[in-house]
């Protein structure tokens, strides 16, 4: 299996990437000390960005061969 892998450094981006695995896995929201309310949206949007600014999100594809 071939794949690719692409980073995400710009807040934005990484804070949205974030924002989704805390939505999806909520275990998420302790580890990174961000409160979602009822919607789904951080209580303190200040508290993602501030931790969106130290990391990277690397998201990995498998990439199709192509036949000989």
């Amino acid at each position: 299996m071939k794949t690719q892998g692409e980073t995400f450094t710009d807040t934005e981006t990484v804070a949205n990437n974030l924002l989704q695995i805390m939505q999806r896995v909520p275990g998420y929201q302790r580890l990174f000390h961000i409160k979602l309310d009822a919607n789904g949206q951080p209580e303190n949007p200040e508290d993602l960005e501030r931790i969106a600014q130290d990391r990277v999100i690397v998201c990995i594809r498998e990439v199709a061969e192509l036949a000989a």
